[in-house]
């Protein structure tokens, strides 16, 4: 039985969304690392244009920063795509249709 939950696990993290799910908490972790998150709110908070702030401490951040900040918002926008179409293909598979992509 072990056998089988183990091939079962292993399709599953074939899985495109998997991956960019890993890939995504990857670089939000190492985020953490190099970014002191309470002081990026405790001043955003305090700032009174939030657009003019993310702006100037984007641009004022060390290259491997906004490298990380651009490869993580992309890898959650395909993320969001591929849990949008796998809630569709959920959908249609309970109501009976099955579609093969």
């Amino acid at each position: 039985m072990f056998g089988v939950y183990l091939m079962y696990c292993t399709r599953k993290l074939k899985s495109p969304f998997v991956g960019e799910s890993f890939a995504l908490v990857l670089l939000i972790g190492s985020l953490f690392i190099f970014v002191s998150v309470p002081s990026v709110l405790s001043n955003m908070f305090s700032a009174g244009n939030l657009y003019n702030y993310f702006i100037v401490a984007f641009s004022n951040t060390d290259f491997l920063v906004q490298s990380i900040i651009i490869l993580a918002g992309a890898i959650a926008i395909f993320s969001l795509r591929n849990f949008g179409n796998i809630l569709e293909l959920s959908r249609s598979n309970s109501a009976g249709r099955v579609t093969h992509s």
